[in-house]
């Protein structure tokens, strides 16, 4: 056989070897990307600023007249249908006052409250103001959780101060 005829082959190979990766990063594998710029799977009055964003054009946020940013939201029998047993977060977030209390939430609620509640301060994760800084958390899902309970992801600030949520990444295991 030529070598060009070999070399046909590469692109055929190509697909192949990498074509068919399991790790694939779909919403079917449990992994949900929000940059605001489309709003699946989120709720709460379209919140979203154009005035900053860590990428893409828009943010969702928290300020005087919302407590609460957009939310993230699954209905736990889905998520233990697909066998998931923890949840990654990973969010850019940005406060612009270093006295700004505001927390990322994962939280786990049914009709009698949370049952299931982490928050990850702010301040403990970014270096200062002005500045998008990333937070990581793991968490495992608790098998207390009943069938109607949802998960929720989200940014609050109890006493209503600005700060920003972009580029959510959430992977299910």
């Amino acid at each position: 056989m030529s070598i060009k005829k070999h070399l046909l082959f590469i692109p055929v190979y190509g697909l192949i070897l990498f074509g068919c990766n399991s790790s694939t990063k779909t919403a079917e594998n449990g992994y949900y990307f929000q940059d605001f710029d489309n709003l699946r799977m989120w709720s709460h009055d379209e919140q979203l600023s154009n005035s900053t964003a860590h990428s893409g054009s828009y943010s969702t946020y928290t300020d005087s007249m919302h407590e609460y940013s957009q939310t993230f939201e699954m209905d736990l029998d889905y998520a233990k249908t697909k066998g998931y047993k923890s949840v990654t977060v990973t969010a850019w977030c940005l406060m612009d006052s270093p006295s700004t209390n505001a927390g990322l939430v994962t939280s786990i609620d049914g009709e009698k409250g949370s049952v299931f509640y982490e928050s990850v301060d702010l301040k403990s994760f970014l270096s200062g103001t002005n500045t998008w800084g990333k937070i990581n958390k793991h968490f495992k899902l608790p098998d207390t959780a009943t069938p109607g309970n949802k998960i929720k992801i989200y940014l609050w600030s109890p006493q209503k101060q600005r700060a920003y949520l972009d580029d959510v990444e959430i992977k299910f295991d």
